[in-house]
Formats: C-alpha cells, structure tokens, sequence
C-alpha cells in the first residue's frame, strides 16, 4: 500500500527523513511533531514486513487521548489486523507489532524483556534520564524484520549483523516540548550543548499557523512573553519565575544516620515563608561538605501564630542556627 504524505513544515519533512540511530523533534504547541511520528514509525512498520516499535508516553491516560488516537487516525482500519488494549499491543496485516507502553511505573527489569526494532516517545521531557537509558540499551533487539526484496536490488550492500542477518533500520524517535538547559535532552541533543553526543539529530520548530486557525495563533502571541518564548517559539531554557531545578539525583534517603550527620556536621539555616490564611512553611538547610541539603520542611494551612511558634520550636529541637530569613513582611504593622 502506498502512503502519500505532504509535510505541513520543514522540520517535519528533516525528521521524516533522517536516519540517525538517535533523534529528536522539538518544540512548543501546534506544530505537528506528534503527527510525523507517528507516520513515521507507520513507515516503518508497513515497510518492513514483521518490523516491531515500541510508543510510549508517560502516562497511560495521555498515551490513550492522543498519541493512540493520532496513530490511528492516519493508519488505515483494513492495515489492521487485531488490536488489544489491555495488553497494550497492535498487529498489523504485515505481522508488523506496535507495544503501547506508559512509563510511569516502568524500571530496569520491565525494560529488560523489550525487543524493539525502533521506540517512539511523545512527550519526552516528562520522562526520567534512567528511563531513557534503559529505552536507548533496547533499541534494535527485534531481528526478525523482514527486508523487501526491491530495497536489496537498490541496495545490494544492505547492512548485515554479525551472523549475516540483514538489518532492519532501528530508530529513537522523541517527540518534546522544551524544557531546561539542565535536562538530559538539552544535553544530550540540543546543538548548544557542550555536551552533545556526536550524530544525534535535532530540529526544532515553532507554532504552525497553518495547522488550525489563525485566529487562535493570534490570541495565544498575546499570553506572557515567556510563555510565548517556550510553546510558541519552541525555546528551551529557564523560567524566570523558577528559583532552582530539582533534579530526581537530588532527592536522598533520609536515614537516621545521614540525618545525624547533617545535624552535627553541617551549618544549619532556616527559611520562612508566612502567610495569614494561606500556609506558613519552614524549610530547615544545611551546608555541608560542599552542598546545600533541606532536610525538613513544615507546611501548615489555617493555624494562628501561636501555634506555628509552638510546632516551629519543637521541631528545631534545640539547633544552633547561622541565620534565619524570612519575608520582611513578617515585621510590618498592622
């Protein structure tokens, strides 16, 4: 069967067409990025007879409404042969094998058993660097895909594995909106990266107008400017309402020892944040050996000062602190 595609952009037709083991389509709203992947992986599927591809999105619920949903909008009922959502697995006529996967709960020993030829993750920014890694280690598993016989007169060079087998093409596709400059696609990916890794490929593209109405392109350029840079213009970076990052790496164990530790070795602060009906919250730091740890917090909505006084003292259970900050606020008279 023949598919007939017109791409609506220039980034769209780059990423259709590039053959890098690793690539990544980026950017912000209404640009098509989810569209291209998934013909693309249908590219796959149907031309290679017996080919498998894993999609993934983080949650199972937004794997369902759109990812799923835009797939098989573009793949024709009569290309599929059975398909069972509860498994999370699609057959096509070719014996082609899709595996839906949500990778909210998924961890070293569920990725292990993958066997893919290509992955595809849409939404990628919202999955952690471990995840990634274990995804990029699956990749090309699957040997059974079966070449077409007028792809090898084209091509009678056509790559082989170590036992003589021809090879498929294997492919990680992600699909991402921008996020940080600290997460691990800016820096694995993103051409301003110092740490780029060599022959990975990105394209980045912004709003298409062409793609809805120009009417709602329009009213979106009148949000805030920083909103505009990142799901419009399709930028990476930092917020400039956004303090710091919290990096999954940054969360410990708090074990009584480490706890112990932190108390009698390191020089202790505390932060205040008040409010009258709002919460009051407490962060209690420390700075030791090079780095700055919060290790405990308190949070309460609805309680008079007396009481934060109280809970605030017993928690502090006697610490010596180098200083304690706060809103200045706190000081002002009614």
């Amino acid at each position: 069967m023949e598919l007939n595609i017109s791409f609506a952009n220039k980034p769209q037709r780059q990423f259709y067409y590039n053959t890098q083991r690793n690539q990544c389509i980026s950017g912000g709203y209404n640009n098509g990025k989810t569209f291209i992947g998934c013909f693309k992986a249908l590219t796959l599927l149907l031309g290679f007879p017996n080919y498998r591809v894993v999609i993934a999105r983080q949650r199972y619920t937004d794997l369902k409404r759109t990812t799923m949903q835009t797939f098989f909008k573009m793949c024709p009922t009569e290309l599929i042969a059975s398909h069972n959502e509860q498994e999370g697995l699609t057959q096509l006529v070719n014996s082609s094998m899709i595996y839906w996967m949500h990778l909210d709960n998924v961890d070293e020993n569920s990725l292990r058993g993958l066997e893919p030829n290509s992955i595809l993750v849409d939404q990628a920014e919202e999955t952690e660097e471990k995840v990634y890694n274990g995804l990029d280690s699956r990749l090309g598993r699957w040997d059974g895909a079966i070449i077409p016989q007028y792809l090898l007169d084209a091509n009678p060079n056509w790559p082989k594995n170590k036992k003589g087998k021809l090879i498929a093409p294997s492919y990680l596709m992600l699909l991402t909106n921008p996020d940080t400059y600290y997460h691990y696609i800016y820096r694995k990916y993103h051409p301003d990266s110092i740490d780029r890794r060599k022959n990975y490929f990105f394209v980045e593209c912004e709003w298409d107008s062409s793609l809805g109405s120009y009417e709602s392109y329009e009213e979106v350029l009148k949000n805030d400017p920083e909103w505009v840079d990142k799901y419009v213009k399709g930028q990476w970076g930092v917020s400039s309402a956004q303090i710091h990052v919290m990096p999954s790496q940054s969360l410990l164990e708090p074990t009584d020892e480490l706890i112990a530790r932190i108390k009698s070795k390191g020089n202790l602060f505390r932060s205040m944040d008040h409010g009258d009906a709002a919460p009051t919250c407490v962060l209690w730091f420390a700075a030791i050996d090079g780095v700055y740890i919060c290790y405990r917090e308190y949070y309460a909505p609805g309680k008079v000062i007396s009481y934060h006084r109280r809970a605030i003292t017993d928690l502090s259970e006697g610490e010596e602190y180098s200083a304690n900050y706060a809103d200045p606020s706190i000081y002002k008279k009614a």
